[in-house]
C-alpha cells in the first residue's frame, strides 16, 4: 500500500505552512511549485499545476530537471539535511545549497519552526511525538539526532495511517 505524497503532507502540516496546506488540498504537484519558488518566480495560477490541467504539461516539461532537484532537494532539507549532503546528492556546490536553503527557509519559515519545536522536544523531554500520541524516546546523546527525529514524525504518522487502513 503507498499512500500518495503522504510523507508530504505530514510535512506540509507540521510545518503550518498554509499555502502549502492550500495547493496540497488542490493536487498541486508540490515539486513543480517548489521549482517556482527554488527559481524565485511567480508561480502560475495553482490549478495549472495540478497533473489533469490541459496546461500543467507546458509547466512540467520544460521543468522536468528543475522539478527533480526541487524534489531531492525539498525533501532533504526538510528533513534537515545539511548543505554538504544535499550537494553530494543534487551535484550542486555547497555555496549554491548553503544559499538555497537559506532562501528556502526565508520562503517557508514554518519548516525551520518545526525544526526548532522537534529540536526543543528532544533536548527538553528526550522524546518526539506524532500526531497520534505515539512517542520515539531518545536514550542515546542527542549529538545529531535532529535529523532521525524529525524523520520521524512523517514517517511514523504515515506508517500508523497505513496499519490502520490494513
Amino acid at each position: 500500500l503507498d499512500l500518495d505524497r503522504a510523507d508530504l503532507q505530514v510535512v506540509v502540516w507540521e510545518s503550518g505552512e498554509k499555502d502549502w496546506m492550500a495547493a496540497m488540498r488542490q493536487g498541486v504537484d508540490m515539486h513543480l511549485l517548489n521549482v517556482y519558488t527554488l527559481d524565485k518566480q511567480e508561480a502560475p495560477p495553482l490549478e495549472e499545476l495540478v497533473e489533469g490541467h490541459p496546461r500543467y504539461w507546458d509547466h512540467r516539461g520544460p521543468r522536468k530537471h528543475k522539478r527533480e532537484f526541487a524534489k531531492v532537494f525539498c525533501h532533504a532539507t526538510n528533513y534537515v539535511g545539511g548543505a554538504k549532503t544535499v550537494a553530494d546528492h543534487t551535484g550542486r556546490s555547497i555555496k549554491e545549497i548553503e544559499s538555497a536553503q537559506a532562501y528556502w527557509f526565508g520562503a517557508h519559515p514554518g519548516i525551520k519552526a518545526w525544526h526548532d519545536r522537534i529540536h526543543n522536544q528532544i533536548t527538553k523531554r528526550r522524546y518526539v511525538e506524532n500526531r497520534f500520541g505515539y512517542r520515539w524516546y531518545i536514550f542515546d546523546r542527542l549529538d545529531g539526532l535532529l535529523p532521525e527525529a524529525v524523520a520521524w514524525i512523517p514517517q511514523s504518522t504515515v506508517g500508523i495511517t497505513i496499519n490502520r487502513i490494513w
